[in-house]
């Protein structure tokens, strides 16, 4: 009888602990396989080839909604979790709507209820709050919203691991692309996403300085700043 209780409780262990791992660690590769095979090194998106493999793309995001975030995740594993939801409800708007000039052809792409986590819904809007609660302004490198002038989609998911060296890359490539920021050490024309967003980012001279932790170029303390027009053509 003992050794019966023993293995019977040997059993509900295993189980019980299979569960929770399911639920604690969602899997990101069936995104990271979208992303390599939809999106060159550039950024470009090719929505059509997004399309033609939509019922991967929806399969994942039922993936997503079916392991919500929980407390017992990391900060970095809630932060690639939601970029990812993020990006990846931007694409099937986009591909739901094709053919499409820009996202915003579509009504209100960005307050539309349609994103399923668990039993709940959320916009992209709501999305990208939980986001910038999370106080990180590197998180505005990582969401692309389907839009030239947005930092490029990467090729590789996000994932716990790897969220925090991804988002210095995507800062490092988006500060340094002349189409979205013009950096010089007097004068500076940056996206109109730090200005948006300026809450999000250190302000004054601090300001300068987090631009300076990734450009390429030295930007003087009293340089000039302007900002860009917005491009809202799609990133294909």
């Amino acid at each position: 009888m003992k050794t019966l209780t023993t293995t019977l409780a040997l059993i509900a262990i295993f189980f019980t602990g299979f569960s929770q791992d399911e639920v604690l660690h969602p899997d990101h590769q069936a995104w990271d396989n979208l992303l390599k095979q939809n999106v060159n090194v550039q950024g470009n998106v090719n929505y059509e080839g997004f399309k033609r493999d939509k019922s991967s793309l929806e399969n994942y995001l039922m993936h997503l909604k079916q392991t919500p975030p929980v407390k017992e995740w990391t900060n970095e594993e809630t932060m690639a979790y939601w970029l990812n939801v993020y990006n990846a409800n931007v694409i099937k708007i986009v591909v739901d709507n094709l053919p499409l000039k820009s996202i915003n052809a579509v009504k209100k792409p960005f307050d539309q209820k349609i994103i399923e986590i668990g039993e709940k819904l959320y916009s992209l809007n709501d999305v990208e709050g939980m986001l910038r609660k999370m106080k990180d302004p590197r998180i505005h490198f990582g969401i692309t919203k389907g839009a030239m002038s947005s930092p490029k989609l990467s090729q590789i998911a996000f994932t716990g691991d790897n969220v925090d060296k991804r988002l210095d890359a995507l800062a490092i490539n988006f500060l340094n692309d002349r189409a979205k920021n013009q950096i010089a050490t007097e004068a500076i024309k940056i996206s109109e996403i730090f200005k948006t967003y300026s809450k999000d980012f250190p302000s004054k001279g601090g300001f300068i300085d987090f631009l300076n932790k990734y450009a390429r170029e030295d930007i003087s303390a009293k340089a000039k700043i302007s900002y860009m027009e917005f491009n809202w053509n799609l990133n294909k």
